[in-house]
């Protein structure tokens, strides 16, 4: 099981965000993801290296998580 403390990300998770510890799906946690990086990045173009993906993708990503 995948835990959010496996992929090294913040203790404190935003209001939105599933608490840490808990079980999540393939979809919280990658809501969680993004969301952790778009707070920590200064660019979408950023976040999308990051991420490692393409930045239409990322926006993609956000309309469908609502980030």
């Amino acid at each position: 099981r995948v835990e959010v403390s496996h992929l090294g990300m913040a203790e404190q998770p935003a209001n939105n965000a599933p608490r840490v510890g808990a079980a999540l799906s393939l979809d919280e946690l990658e809501k969680a993801h993004i969301g952790a990086v778009l707070a920590t990045s200064e660019t979408l173009d950023q976040a999308a290296k990051t991420l490692g993906i393409d930045a239409s993708t990322l926006y993609r990503k956000r309309k469908q998580y609502n980030l």
